[in-house]
Parts: structure tokens; C-alpha cells; sequence
């Protein structure tokens, strides 16, 4: 009988916690350290993100993580292979954040767009405080279809939709700091 592997230890993401993760994210955050180091399209990193995942899975013994002591292990094993430039370029940045719109919107109750609203922006903002700079918004059309309470697509869901997309693209405008923009996918 085949054994489950071990869980990965929760990521510890300011008052957020994830409890998956990829290597994905570590890669894309090594490959820019590694382009802003002038190692352009550096074939490691992809090799040391998924070193990480596997030692987190199965030799870290602590059941949590922050998301600077992920990346801080990232920067000794960089300096330690001997590219102690690239260690100097990371950025410990939290991976991508996703959001149902659809429990959103089942969420806000008989006081439909008001509370879902106001439930997505807070969620704009604790990924921002979190230092979250990428979030996917997942529902989108089953959200508006609640919102609007349609059975099938029309003409008000699609409007509600636009509006909702409006409406999360500008509150990533605000709810991102000065220093670096929120991205958004919303699908």
C-alpha cells in the first residue's frame, strides 16, 4: 500500500495561512532575482524550487514556515552553489493568492452586491497587507449569475460581471502600496 506524503509545512503569510503551495512560485521569484543579477533565462532555478518543496515536505520538521525564512533558505543555498549575486537580488515575496468569487457571493447573503463588495475588497486588502502582489479571482460568472440571481447567462449577468471586474480592478489600485502594484487574473 502506497504511503501519502507528509504535508507541507503551513506558510505563514503576515496573519494569513497557506496550506498549499507550489515550487512555481519560488521559480518565477529566483528567475527574477536571477535576470536582475544578469543571469538571463538561469536553467538552476527551476532545480532549486523544486529542491525546496521537497525539502520542506520531507525534512523540515517545524509544522509552519514564514515566507522570509522560505526565501532566506533559498539565499544559502544560492551563496552555498556559488551565486552568492543572485542570493543578494532575492525577494521573498508570498505566493500567488486565489479567491473565490463564487463563496463570496454565497457569502453576502440577502444583502447580495453590498456585502460582496465589501467582502472582496477586504480581501484585496489582507493580501496586500500580507504582502501579496498576486491574486486570481476565480467565479467570476457564477458570481455575477448569484449576484444577479440568474438561472442562465443574460443580459444582467454579463453587466454584472463588467462591473464586478471594474470593480476589483480598482480596488487593487488602492489596496496595493506605493511600492508595488497588485496583479490580478480574473477568470
Amino acid at each position: 500500500m502506497p504511503t501519502a506524503a507528509p504535508p507541507m509545512p503551513t506558510l505563514l503569510i503576515g496573519d494569513q495561512h497557506c496550506h498549499e503551495y507550489e515550487s512555481g512560485w519560488l521559480q518565477r521569484s529566483i528567475l527574477q532575482a536571477a535576470e536582475r543579477a544578469g543571469h538571463q533565462g538561469w536553467f538552476f532555478a527551476e532545480d532549486i524550487a523544486k529542491a525546496m518543496i521537497h525539502y520542506l515536505r520531507d525534512r523540515f520538521r517545524s509544522p509552519s514556515i514564514t515566507v522570509g525564512e522560505v526565501f532566506d533558505k533559498i539565499g544559502v543555498t544560492l551563496s552555498k552553489i556559488g551565486f552568492p549575486e543572485i542570493a543578494a537580488k532575492l525577494q521573498a515575496e508570498p505566493p500567488p493568492f486565489t479567491v473565490s468569487l463564487t463563496a463570496a457571493a454565497d457569502d453576502a447573503g440577502a444583502a447580495f452586491e453590498l456585502a460582496f463588495y465589501h467582502a472582496v475588497r477586504r480581501r484585496l486588502r489582507e493580501v496586500a497587507a500580507a504582502g501579496g502582489t498576486r491574486i486570481a479571482f476565480t467565479g467570476l460568472h457564477k458570481a455575477a449569475m448569484k449576484l444577479c440571481r440568474a438561472r442562465r447567462t443574460c443580459q444582467e449577468s454579463r453587466s454584472a460581471e463588467a462591473e464586478i471586474v471594474a470593480f476589483i480592478r480598482r480596488a487593487a489600485e488602492l489596496a496595493a502600496p506605493a511600492d508595488r502594484p497588485i496583479f490580478v487574473v480574473i477568470r
